[in-house]
């Protein structure tokens, strides 16, 4: 199930009738927005947004027992959350 309008979502098999390979997706929509023709909205990093993120995720952490010793180990962790987790990206506005 997904969390679109029933009008948006077609009930049988529907035909493809274009197909584009885009290469670089990031870069067709960085110039769409050079151009005017779209407009990204995205949070912003603020400390209060930044706040929220970091309880929601110790949340799951904690729902799922992930320990210390994974988030350590774990490439996402290393990568990701870790830093939100520990209050680092808090002052990386």
């Amino acid at each position: 199930m997904t969390g679109w309008d029933e009008e948006l979502v077609c009930s049988s098999p529907a035909k493809v009738v274009l197909e584009e390979n885009i290469p670089d997706i990031y870069m067709e929509i960085m110039k769409a927005i050079g151009e005017g023709i779209c407009e990204i909205r995205s949070y912003e990093r603020s400390e209060a947004y930044l706040s929220f993120l970091r309880d929601e995720l110790q949340e799951r952490v904690d729902a799922f027992g992930i320990t210390e010793e994974y988030r350590k180990q774990d490439p996402r962790f290393v990568q990701y959350h870790n830093s939100l987790l520990n209050g680092e990206e808090m002052n990386a506005q």
